[in-house]
């Protein structure tokens, strides 16, 4: 069970991770997210991204991601995420 906890909590920074750097839709942010963290499911990739907005750590406009909160945002795109 933790071993899924770990897996989980890397890919919400990983998807946070591309938007901070500028990766923006939703097959690049997943391209992104499963070179970093090997395959996801469509589905489950798609869950993560909507939990993320709707616990307003993302929105999503025109079918483009952004980070809500310019803070987050300077530090994930600053952050080197070592797994």
């Amino acid at each position: 069970m933790r071993l899924l906890t770990i897996v989980v909590s890397k890919r919400y920074l990983y998807i946070l991770k591309a938007i901070a750097e500028g990766i923006n839709s939703w097959a690049e942010i997943k391209s992104y997210v499963t070179s970093k963290s090997g395959n996801i499911a469509d589905t489950r990739f798609a869950y993560l991204l909507d939990a993320l907005i709707k616990f307003g750590f993302v929105d999503k406009t025109a079918g483009r991601y952004s980070i809500t909160d310019p803070v987050m945002r300077k530090a994930m795109a600053g952050a080197e995420l070592r797994y």
